[in-house]
């Protein structure tokens, strides 16, 4: 409307000021629980990756439960969808870190039994 009586097109945030806010708090909440993954897969307590795991699916359960599932995720709220997935994997690479420790560890046996 401005436009068209002449006046000056009022300034508004670009697209790219808008998500800073939101792009530095996923980077930090995917920071933070990448920190978290690493200090339970450097620790030997077996329970850190089962909780992690638990947290996982509490999170993906508690976006059903609000109906935000993938479908809703993926048309209406791309960005949040891939901030979502990130926290996600990296809730699980504790568990992978172990399955993969303890399948080489599984196979270097294998190796040593069969050598004898």
């Amino acid at each position: 409307m401005s436009l068209l009586r002449g006046e000056p097109a009022p300034q508004r945030t670009s697209l790219r000021r808008a998500y800073l806010p939101l792009n530095l708090a996923a980077a930090l909440v995917v920071a933070a629980v990448a920190a978290l993954a690493w200090w339970v897969a450097r620790t030997r307590r077996d329970m850190g990756p089962t909780l992690m795991g638990l947290l996982a699916l509490t999170m993906l359960a508690a976006l059903q439960v609000v109906d935000l599932g993938p479908t809703m995720l993926r048309a209406f709220a791309p960005d949040l969808a891939l901030i979502l997935a990130a926290v996600v994997v990296v809730l699980r690479l504790p568990a992978a870190w172990r399955v993969g420790a303890w399948a080489g560890r599984a196979t270097m046996r294998g190796k040593a039994t069969a050598l004898q």
